[in-house]
């Protein structure tokens, strides 16, 4: 980053929050962040990495930080994903990156300006519940086929015990496989 600093496009790019009672609070190599009496917006450049990550966060609970596409998600925003982190491997990436997170917080920010604190727990509810279903969708098929191999050694309790694990997963045939196991394991 020769030409320029990480600081001075990301303050210029998100300058339009200081129209918004935020001020600048702190602003490092790679880190700017700007807070109002209850909002948090923080920008993060890895420079190892390339990572540009943009946060949200109620200034009350500064350890609890959730990504802007997370918050976009959450209130039903169909580009959310255009605001997840970004990977960036040039100055030139750098820059236009950094307008897309403020972009994406100027798009976002008349929901963020009137969340309170019962939207932030919504929020973790919903970051919670995705990182569940993820955590299912990378597991289902092993769960899936360790359940077709303890069906096959008629083990129900071992099939009920899995199936029910990721029941709201389950296709209608499976559902009916898993009846039949509780019933058998009976």
């Amino acid at each position: 980053m020769s030409e320029f600093t990480f600081v001075e496009k990301a303050s210029t790019a998100l300058s339009f929050l200081e129209e918004h009672r935020f001020s600048r609070v702190r602003a490092d190599d790679f880190l700017i962040e700007y807070q109002n009496h209850f909002l948090g917006v923080s920008l993060f450049f890895e420079p190892r990495t390339g990572d540009l990550d943009t946060r949200v966060f109620r200034t009350a609970d500064q350890a609890e930080k959730f990504e802007l596409g997370l918050f976009a998600a959450w209130i039903g925003d169909k580009n959310a994903s255009d605001y997840e982190c970004f990977v960036v491997g040039s100055n030139d990436g750098l820059i236009t990156a950094i307008q897309k997170c403020a972009d994406g917080v100027s798009k976002n920010l008349p929901y963020l300006l009137n969340a309170n604190e019962d939207s932030f727990a919504r929020l973790k509810a919903f970051r919670e519940e995705r990182a569940s279903a993820m955590a299912v969708s990378w597991n289902l098929p092993g769960i899936l086929q360790r359940a077709e191999q303890a069906w096959i050694e008629n083990k129900f309790s071992k099939v009920v015990e899995l199936l029910s694990s990721v029941e709201r997963h389950l296709t209608p045939a499976q559902i009916k496989k898993l009846e039949l196991a509780k019933k058998y394991a009976a």
